[in-house]
């Protein structure tokens, strides 16, 4: 039989040719149906595998688990504390949350409000190299935003909301440098 995941809905599609039904299983698992997560190469994902496959073993299916490798983003932590001046303790600590596939690390360096919304051309006479740039989300990709400031010598990126609230963006591949997202009434 061929399994696939559907992430986010907490539902899983076989597709089991020899006795011609594809089956619709809740058994996967999302924060917004409360079952838990289960993704792929952790010990939940390892144990929604082995019960699925004992279903359908008691059910006289051959079940093969297939081991394969693939990319995936944890955030694990991300914190944002801002101080008068760079060496100096934190002041203020402000909820953010890390881009998906932004890299790891840790910044500490002066922040720069980049005015517009990241194109290069926004950058007239501004020295982000080694330093943080801050940048407002909008008409543009968040990748593009963390590309343009890394190209600059930025050493990590902010983009905080154009809205009041949180958001969160996806960028391609994995960033050169570390960025986060803020919310709008925190970036401004």
């Amino acid at each position: 039989f061929v399994a696939m995941r559907v992430m986010y809905t907490g539902i899983f599609f076989v597709n089991a040719p020899s006795i011609g039904a594809e089956v619709h299983l809740p058994l996967g698992g999302s924060k917004a149906t409360g079952n838990g997560q289960r993704e792929a190469g952790t010990a939940s994902g390892r144990r929604a595998t082995d019960y699925i496959a004992e279903q359908f073993q008691r059910d006289g299916l051959k079940v093969e688990k297939q081991t394969f490798s693939f990319d995936a983003f944890v955030e694990k932590e991300t914190a944002l504390q801002l101080s008068r001046a760079t060496g100096q303790a934190p002041t203020q600590s402000v909820t953010a949350r890390a881009l998906m596939w932004s890299r790891p690390g840790t910044v500490e360096a002066e922040v720069v409000f980049v005015p517009g919304i990241g194109f290069p051309s926004d950058y007239g006479g501004l020295d982000v190299k080694g330093k943080i740039a801050l940048i407002k989300r909008g008409n543009m990709t968040g990748a593009d935003k963390v590309t343009n400031a890394a190209n600059l010598g930025a050493a990590g990126v902010i983009i905080y909301n154009n809205a009041p609230g949180d958001f969160s963006l996806t960028l391609v591949n994995v960033s050169k440098i570390p960025a986060i997202a803020i919310s709008g009434t925190d970036g401004d």
